[in-house]
């Protein structure tokens, strides 16, 4: 599934989270491919294996259980690079994570990103808002030129429905290489007064 199937399920309510993997099928460390007219076998050894995960976000200690109960409930990102998470609260300090739904009358968004070397400083920090009753996803706001290898940011939502989603993009660069960090939504459900 393409990320695109993943957002359009998101739209229509749907949980459904994102999780990284390899389209690889047996190619174990070299790449091999037929070409058309499907004859002829192409095959290198410069092959991509796990080059995007999923990263998860534990509430407990670390276990096996803590993992598997993180990926259930969205509590992941995906990325070939930097780390991300976002968390939203509303005006009685209530916190809810990736995967998770906040009910409230107002929201704050915290986003936290961290990068290493390897992968380059932080360029872009994306802010995207689903709203569920238009059916319409949005940029909200962006950072750019951040050049740090850690990051957060803190946003006052405003929003003028009653369904919706926020999910963050976050891009690294090093050496004319991009990197990018994909983490599932945060739901959101406004009261109205």
């Amino acid at each position: 599934t393409t990320f695109s199937a993943y957002f359009y399920d998101f739209m229509k309510g749907e949980k459904k989270f994102i999780a990284a993997g390899s389209d690889a099928h047996g190619n174990f460390n070299l790449y091999r491919q037929a070409r058309p007219p499907f004859v002829l076998i192409y095959e290198h050894t410069k092959q991509r294996f796990a080059s995007v995960r999923t990263g998860v976000c534990i509430n407990d200690e670390l276990s096996e259980n803590a993992v598997i109960s993180a990926l259930k409930r969205g509590g992941s990102y995906i990325t070939n690079g930097p780390a991300a998470g976002i968390f939203v609260s509303n005006e009685k300090n209530e916190t809810k994570g990736m995967g998770e739904t906040v009910e409230g009358k107002s929201f704050t968004l915290l986003i936290e990103a961290i990068s290493t070397e390897e992968f380059g400083r932080i360029s872009t920090i994306s802010v995207f808002l689903g709203d569920l009753d238009s059916k319409e996803e949005y940029l909200f706001k962006s950072f750019h030129n951040v050049s740090l290898y850690s990051a957060g940011e803190q946003v006052r939502l405003f929003l003028p429905g009653v369904s919706f989603y926020v999910r963050a993009v976050v891009e690294t660069v090093r050496k004319g290489d991009k990197y990018i960090c994909f983490t599932n939504p945060v739901w959101i459900k406004k009261q109205i007064l």
